[in-house]
């Protein structure tokens, strides 16, 4: 006589179910964090940069390169620039390698500047840490992140609200539809 109990092949697919359950939870969880944590790092370091901008020590730099990418995230210098504040007055590379105690710094370009090498700038560094440096008039990377944080956060937020309203309204209309008089929530009238 056969019993009526579920077999050890249907309880071990319900542990790996909810272990599957699970991680796709845990996944959903840490993706979703992705686009604030890259909005908040892009808030902070653009503070930072704001701060060094008013705060920090103004060098003149020289622009070594220039990638000009199509992409707007692909469009960025390199200027070198000396802690002690000496640079060329013609504009040429005055700092050719790192052995001569020049530092570079990195910027993406703003759409509306085209600069070429050898093009002056102004470099406002920290006194205390003349690596940390940026480029007075371009962008920082705080920017970056702080863009591609709120877009991530909304590209994935906005899909997963619309898809939460529209079960919440599927559920609010089965409910309404279990209410009425001679009608199942299982079965649905047409």
């Amino acid at each position: 006589m056969p019993e009526n109990r579920p077999s050890a092949a249907t309880a071990e697919n319900g542990v790996r179910a909810r272990v599957k359950g699970g991680f796709y939870t845990a996944l959903l969880i840490a993706i979703l964090l992705v686009g604030p944590a890259f909005a908040v790092a892009g808030f902070v370091m653009t503070a930072q940069d704001d701060g060094l901008l008013a705060h920090g020590t103004q060098t003149p730099g020289v622009v070594v390169k220039v990638d000009d990418g199509k992409k707007a995230s692909n469009r960025q210098i390199t200027a070198a620039y000396s802690a002690d504040g000496s640079a060329s007055a013609d504009g040429s590379a005055a700092y050719p390698d790192e052995a001569s105690g020049s530092l570079t710094v990195r910027a993406l370009i703003p759409a509306e500047l085209h600069p070429a090498e050898g093009d002056q700038v102004t470099v406002v560094y920290e006194p205390g840490n003349p690596s940390r440096a940026v480029v007075e008039g371009y962008e920082t990377w705080g920017i970056f992140f702080r863009g591609a944080g709120i877009v991530v956060t909304f590209v994935l937020l906005v899909p997963l609200a619309l898809v939460m309203l529209w079960k919440a309204a599927r559920r609010r209309r089965r409910s309404a539809r279990a209410d009425e008089p001679g009608q199942s929530p299982e079965m649905p009238s047409a």
